[in-house]
């Protein structure tokens, strides 16, 4: 029990520990109610009378606080005993007048809401309490068995992220908060509803008046594309349309998306503010499938309204790995026996192909920079073949756009590289491939594959083509190369491909309006795909694709730029998403290594740093 009128991180949760402290003030005759003991330790509540006179409305009901918080801890004892939190300092732990008013302020009157909320709730399912009690802003940070707190979601061990009240967002002065609630609930709720329903009808007519009248215009665009002469300035109308469609949806998710912060920052809608993550030991979730994922969803009902509780379960591995460099393109995963490898297009200079040595779970190593040689466009490609690593890119542009596409090659993991050499056969009219967003390299039956999304195949006896094919092209040695295949399907971004069923599985992104993601199976030996699903998501960039232990995971950031996964065993590619809280700028890259799933992406920060976290 913490000393008299100091909050420590002794007790899972140090507001209760004060209220008790209030109740026996009250019953030495020190104060005359609880609702004044509490405010004894927090003098400056009494500033404003607003402020006081709501935070009492809080407090007011501290017995019976006491007891439902009583009760949601004995549950969870019965049910999963938790050790002992250690005495770890919190970051929110108080003492005296050791942090500010207003600090001090929002986590009381938060910690206060989360309980008030919950207060009557005691019929929600066992489940929720299961996943509340105990969790506290104040708990003790960066315990491994106890309470934690985290920004970012992610912790060793099995972690529950949870979302309660939102009042955490009121970081200024206190009197404030009453006004801005008052201001709230006397006209804002009724403006919201307007503008949202404004923002709906908007986004509703553009989706089907406007979007479909775009993608028509060019579809036949890229039909005259194939027209002599006119071809050229057809396919870059097509070009500019699709970008104009996808710069209309960017800006108007961005107006939706501040909008919506604005509604949930002073209505007390809680989806998207505030994390706490609970750290328990995996033999408590023994019932859980180690690679599963568990989301629910509860609205509970308290005296001060309705109020959402979000509650995600997920198996994670390992912390989250950042490096120090940063890129705008998508990155590429390989690995051998021991390492994991993240290849990805450097910002500084010519844009250096930077094939970087990863920290493996096991067994951590500092980086250490490796370069086959200069890149300028999109992203490389890396495997492991024949004994040997191999880096692809495309180095710079030739005539009408065309680049060759080149590999280097180490046989010491990536100590020393030959010399890059373009891997398509020349002849007297060729001049070249066009390629964008990058390249893919596979293993799957003994071959190496190559894929790519171009701009069609260009030779000095054929016309400009603009249409967005996906390319492949493959080698039994890794030396001589087949012809070039051209699949009738169109992708916006680089395709993901791996070898599935004794063949391939391919991903990629449509070229309809909505960017829809595809997935389909590739015969090793034709030149068609077959099964070909559209699934119900829109993706930024290009997917990736990993499979190993007879599961495929597919991977693909959201229009909000949120990483989601898709894990399914057989076919058709029926499965859960999870969507992860970290965001990427530009798609991302995926691998199984051993009982491992390694994510990696670009971030959203600044410097566009790069991220790899062991999943599963």
């Amino acid at each position: 029990m913490p000393t008299e009128g100091k909050l420590t991180s002794m007790s899972p949760n140090p507001v209760i520990d004060l209220l008790r402290q209030g109740l026996r003030d009250s019953k030495e005759g020190k104060t005359t109610s609880e609702a004044e003991a509490v405010r004894r330790h927090f003098p400056e509540l009494t500033e404003s009378p607003a402020t006081a006179g709501r935070f009492v409305e809080f407090v007011s009901p501290v017995p019976s606080l006491i007891a439902s918080y009583d009760e949601l801890q004995r549950r969870v004892r019965a049910a999963a005993p938790l050790r002992p939190a250690t005495t770890r300092p919190s970051t929110f732990a108080m003492s005296g007048v050791s942090q500010p008013p207003t600090q001090r302020y929002r986590v009381v009157l938060d910690s206060f809401k989360c309980l008030h909320e919950t207060s009557d709730g005691l019929s929600a399912s066992d489940e929720i309490f299961a996943a509340w009690a105990g969790i506290s802003p104040l708990a003790s940070e960066g315990t491994r068995s106890g309470i934690t707190r985290t920004e970012t979601g992610v912790d060793k061990g099995e972690s529950r992220t949870f979302k309660p009240s939102p009042v955490k967002v009121y970081e200024g002065a206190a009197p404030f908060v009453g006004i801005a609630v008052d201001l709230w609930e006397k006209d804002g709720e009724a403006v919201a509803s307007t503008v949202s329903d404004f923002i709906g009808r908007v986004a509703s007519f553009y989706e089907q008046e406007i979007a479909p009248v775009l993608a028509q215009a060019a579809e036949v665009l890229d039909d005259l594309s194939e027209v002599p002469v006119i071809g050229t300035f057809a396919g870059l109308a097509a070009d500019v349309l699709r970008g104009f469609d996808e710069a209309l949806r960017t800006i108007w998710g961005w107006i939706r998306d501040a909008w919506s912060a604005i509604v949930n920052f002073f209505g007390f809608k809680n989806d998207h503010i505030g994390t706490w993550t609970e750290t328990i030991e995996p033999q408590q979730l023994a019932a859980i499938d180690p690679g599963s994922s568990i989301s629910l969803d509860k609205t509970l009902r308290g005296d001060g309204g309705r109020y959402q509780l979000k509650l995600t379960v997920a198996r994670l591995s390992g912390e989250k790995f950042v490096s120090p460099y940063g890129t705008i393109a998508p990155l590429t995963l390989a690995a051998d026996d021991e390492k994991i490898y993240v290849a990805w297009t450097g910002q500084s200079g010519a844009h250096e192909i930077v094939v970087q040595p990863r920290r493996t779970y096991d067994n951590p190593e500092p980086f250490q920079s490796i370069r086959p040689g200069a890149g300028e466009h999109g992203s490389p490609g890396l495997a492991f073949f024949k004994d040997e690593m191999l880096a692809a890119w495309a180095p710079g542009q030739g005539p009408l756009r065309a680049m060759a596409i080149v590999m280097a090659r180490s046989a010491d993991r990536g100590r020393s590289w030959s010399d890059p050499a373009p891997i398509f056969t020349e002849s007297e009219h060729n001049i070249g491939v066009s390629i964008n967003h990058g390249i893919t390299l596979c293993t799957a039956g003994g071959r190496l594959y190559l894929a790519w999304q171009g701009w069609g195949y260009q030779t000095g006896e054929r016309s400009w083509s603009t249409r967005p094919t996906i390319n492949l092209m493959w080698t039994d040695d890794g030396r001589q190369w087949s012809e070039r295949w051209e699949l009738d399907e169109l992708s916006r971004s680089r395709p993901a491909l791996v070898g599935y069923d004794g063949g391939l599985l391919l991903a990629w992104t449509g070229t309809d309006a909505h960017g829809s993601l595809n997935v389909a199976k590739l015969a090793a030996d034709e030149r068609r795909v077959s099964e070909k699903r559209v699934l119900g998501e829109r993706c930024l960039g290009g997917p990736a694709l990993a499979v190993g232990e007879g599961q495929v995971h597919l991977g693909w950031v959201g229009t909000d730029r949120r990483i989601n996964l898709l894990r399914f065993q057989g076919w058709p590619a029926d499965g859960r998403k999870v969507t992860l809280e970290e965001t990427a700028n530009s798609g991302l890259a995926l691998l199984r290594h051993g009982a491992h799933l390694f994510v990696a992406w670009n971030g959203t920060d600044a410097r566009h740093s790069v991220n790899l976290l062991p999943y599963l």
